[in-house]
């Protein structure tokens, strides 16, 4: 095989096993191999690489800010190259499928997310998939336009009719999501569903019970996947409140610090030496964060009490 092909085909398998990563340096190393293939090589037919690499800039941008305006920017061009799923040949190559699946989480608003998605799922009746892998592409277009859903209700400016729309479209495709994780039996796919679930409706028994499924699954990979969900939107449900309790204004302070530090709470957990899944209870509402603990995460992090309540 030609050196140039073979190392095409490498860096584009290394893209689709990241398995939605939340671990920077690994696409940002990634992202540089990309950028030297580019140097050296022209670029295949149908733009892969460039592509391939708008979307993973975009991944890397979005890890770092929470913030998907700056993400779409970035994957932008990939997207115009793609024609946003418009014109169906582009999507006889499944590598484009993936890439498009990939943005609908970062697009720049939801219709937009489902127009890609529509997209996408018109493309299986022109150019079937064996159902295995039909259902794996789905799994992956629902859980990103559930999430999707979930941060436009959390930080879109929607108007009353948008609101109700993305609360009946959230559970629409929440529900095909389900359905698609009990075909394939991913039952840690389908733990992050119950957070989002729970998380969309301020439910902390359901975000409770996916806690509890995703402990007894005992995949390291979920940990980062639970912790980004819990603390990106659990200051947004307490800000949301008028008069937050005195509970909810220590977690908002907890999450600051963690915020300040650059800190994970499974970082925070093996620094403090506390069990990871007391500070998910205290981050999601189910447990109070009481003084003892605090003291703890002050010491260990060389901060003061002062420090906490400033």
């Amino acid at each position: 095989m030609d050196e140039k092909i073979k190392l095409a085909t490498e860096l584009s398998n290394e893209f689709m096993t990241l398995d939605n990563t939340y671990n920077v340096e690994k696409m940002e190393s990634l992202k540089e191999r990309f950028e030297h293939y580019l140097e050296n090589y022209e670029d295949t037919v149908d733009k892969r690489i460039f592509n391939t690499l708008c979307l993973l800039k975009a991944f890397i941008e979005y890890r770092k800010t929470d913030y998907i305006p700056s993400s779409y920017e970035l994957m932008l061009p990939m997207l115009n190259n793609l024609s946003f799923g418009e014109e169906v040949e582009y999507l006889e190559s499944n590598y484009n499928k993936f890439l498009l699946t990939g943005s609908i989480f970062m697009s720049k608003s939801y219709q937009q997310s489902l127009d890609i998605l529509d997209a996408i799922e018109a493309s299986f009746e022109e150019y079937p998939l064996v159902k295995k892998y039909e259902y794996e592409y789905k799994t992956f277009m629902y859980i990103n336009f559930v999430d999707r859903l979930l941060y436009a209700k959390a930080y879109d400016d929607l108007s009353e009719k948008e609101h109700e729309e993305v609360t009946y479209l959230f559970y629409e495709y929440l529900g095909y999501a389900k359905f698609c994780c009990e075909k394939q039996g991913k039952l840690n796919w389908f733990s992050i569903l119950l957070v989002k679930e729970g998380l969309f409706n301020d439910d902390k028994h359901l975000i409770y019970n996916a806690m509890v499924l995703q402990r007894s699954l005992k995949e390291e990979k979920l940990h980062d996947v639970m912790d980004s969900n819990l603390t990106k939107y659990a200051a947004v449900k307490m800000f949301a409140q008028s008069e937050p309790s005195r509970a909810d204004v220590h977690r908002l302070r907890l999450l600051n610090i963690l915020a300040r530090k650059g800190m994970t709470l499974f970082e925070l957990a093996r620094k403090v030496d506390l069990s990871i899944n007391l500070l998910r209870d205290i981050v999601s509402g189910i447990k109070d964060l009481e003084h003892k603990t605090m003291e703890r995460i002050m010491v260990a992090l060389d901060l003061h009490l002062e420090d906490f309540f400033g």
